[in-house]
C-alpha cells in the first residue's frame, strides 16, 4: 500500500490528494535512509519522526502501522533499506 502514495518507486514526489503534504521520499535515500531500526520502529508506531515531525494520520496511516508486529516493521525497515 505504501506505492499508492510514495509511487512505485517509493521515491514519493508531488502531493496525490489535493491539500496533503509533498510525498517523502522512503527509500535508503531519504530521510528514512538515515534511521536506525528502533527510530523507524518508533516512528511507525507513534507517528513522529526522528527530525521531530508529526506525521498526519490522513496523509500517512501510522495508526495502521502501530498495530504492525515488530517481525513486520523490521522487514519493512529492511526493504526500504535495500
Amino acid at each position: 500500500s505504501c506505492t499508492g502514495c510514495h509511487q512505485n518507486n517509493l521515491k514519493g514526489g508531488d502531493p496525490v490528494i489535493p491539500g496533503s503534504p509533498q510525498v517523502a521520499d522512503i527509500t535508503s535515500s531519504g530521510n528514512v535512509g538515515k534511521w536506525t531500526e528502533e527510530q523507524f520502529l518508533t516512528a511507525m508506531r507513534t507517528g513522529k519522526t526522528p527530525e521531530g515531525k508529526e506525521l498526519q494520520p490522513q496523509f500517512m496511516p501510522w495508526p495502521m502501522t502501530k498495530s504492525y508486529t515488530d517481525v513486520e516493521l523490521k522487514a519493512l525497515y529492511v526493504y526500504l533499506r535495500n
